[in-house]
């Protein structure tokens, strides 16, 4: 944007290596405390913010890349022909090195669908048929639990989903439904929206109590417990928004379409 000010100009010591510049094919994330990931088509890259340095890179490994919520854990896909498991992989931030590497018979590719929790300790991916979540307890006695997802979103259908922050809940997306999962017992807590199709952001508060979609029903806001929902948001011009966000206390949403819109997201 013209005018913009330029906050910080860090130069890359090493500069990262895409390969293939679609940005489909790239993925990065940030951490709290200023660490950067850049996953492209066939390798990770982390670096300090701080000071554009190269801490290490590991090969054989794509995205998507998160961060845990502390920032101590990363997670990325290690891919096939690298002569080690392909799968979703659990690296320790600080050192680079491979905690877990959750491999599966249906051999994990970059466009696979990923997910961690906050605290790092449950990892998901979307089966490569797209009817089944595959989850694994990283620290707990719990292996894996597949959850089918077909009854609710068809064959083929799932399309994304996300953990809470705290991963109490598992937010399912795809063929006209949204499903809260509790994952203290795997089962569908709530169903939402029926015509959740076209839902392009979700978000949780921090305290994982309610959800925050964007959609063509506008944005609206769910309590996690019942399902039911406290909000819609309208803009009041009557265009479409194309951004959504709550505030760190889920008290004040603001809202972007040609104008900037904040409110009040308290409850009933």
């Amino acid at each position: 944007m013209k005018g913009a000010p330029l906050i910080a100009h860090v130069p890359f010591d090493s500069p990262p290596s895409t390969g293939d510049t679609s940005s489909e094919r790239i993925a990065l994330a940030i951490s709290k405390a200023g660490t950067l990931a850049i996953a492209g088509p066939s390798e990770l890259r982390v670096y300090d913010l701080a000071t554009g340095n190269n801490r290490y890179t590991l090969p054989h490994m794509a995205g998507p890349v998160q961060f845990s919520t502390d920032g101590s854990l990363l997670m990325a896909l290690r891919l096939p022909g690298s002569g080690e498991s392909a799968g979703p992989t659990v690296v320790e931030t600080a050192t680079g090195a491979l905690l877990e590497v959750l491999s599966t018979s249906d051999v994990a590719i970059p466009s696979t669908i990923a997910a961690m929790d906050g605290p790092g300790g449950l990892l998901a991916r979307r089966g490569l048929g797209g009817d089944q979540v595959t989850v694994w307890n990283i620290d707990g006695p719990l292996d894996f639990v597949t959850l089918d997802v077909a009854p609710w979103h068809g064959r083929r259908g799932l399309q994304s989903f996300l953990f809470s922050p705290g991963g109490e809940w598992l937010l399912t997306l795809g063929n006209n439904r949204a499903l809260l999962w509790d994952t203290a017992q795997w089962k569908v807590r709530a169903a939402l929206d029926e015509n959740s199709a076209t839902i392009r952001q979700a978000a949780f508060t921090t305290d994982s109590r309610r959800l925050l979609t964007l959609g063509s029903a506008g944005v609206q806001l769910w309590d996690c417990q019942s399902g039911s929902l406290l909000w819609t948001f309208a803009e009041p011009s009557g265009q479409p928004f194309i951004a959504a966000s709550l505030d760190s206390t889920g008290q004040r949403l603001t809202a972007v379409s040609s104008d900037v819109w904040i409110w009040e997201a308290t409850d009933r």
